[in-house]
Parts: structure tokens; sequence; C-alpha cells
């Protein structure tokens, strides 16, 4: 994602390359027994490595308000190390 003179993001090939992979990756729930339709990809903005990529836990963790906030951010500052996922960027579907 590449920031603009005003402020704002603009999306680039490979933000879309990623959301599609995330897409392809989310959409494979589907066929199974318990789909699940929403995903999150957190990926290194510098080195485009992948720090984490999950569906979201709403049935696992039998908890509804899990769609409406990314439980996957304190895991991945704890893989990275960090208090804030600053230097990250976030896809989320």
């Amino acid at each position: 994602m590449v920031v603009a003179a005003a402020g704002r993001a603009s999306v680039t090939s490979l933000d879309e390359e990623r959301m599609l992979a995330l897409y392809r990756f989310t959409a494979r729930t589907l066929e199974t027994a318990h789909p699940v339709p929403f995903g999150a990809l957190i990926v290194n903005t510098r080195s485009g490595e992948r720090l984490m990529r999950a569906t979201n836990a709403v049935a696992r963790e039998n908890d509804p308000s899990a769609a409406r906030r990314s439980p996957h951010c304190p895991s991945s500052m704890q893989k990275a190390e960090a208090s804030s996922l600053a230097g990250y960027t976030m896809y989320s579907m």
C-alpha cells in the first residue's frame, strides 16, 4: 500500500494480489462443514513477510463479537514481539 501526498492510501497491484490470495484462502472454508466467510492477513509492509493469516473465530470461540474485532492482532503482536503493529499492513474481508 502506498500513501499518497494527501495522506491517503492508494491500492497497488500487490495489495490486489494479497486480497485475492486471502479471498481464496477464506473461500476454502466454504467447502467444509464449518464455513468461515471472513479472514485476515497481516504482512510486514517493507519485506512482505507474512506475520499471520487466519479466518475469524466467531464459531470456534462461540463469540459473536469476534466478527466486529480482530482477535488475531494480539497474537500477531506477540509473534512480532512488538507492542503495536506499526510497520505492518492488515488485509481483511
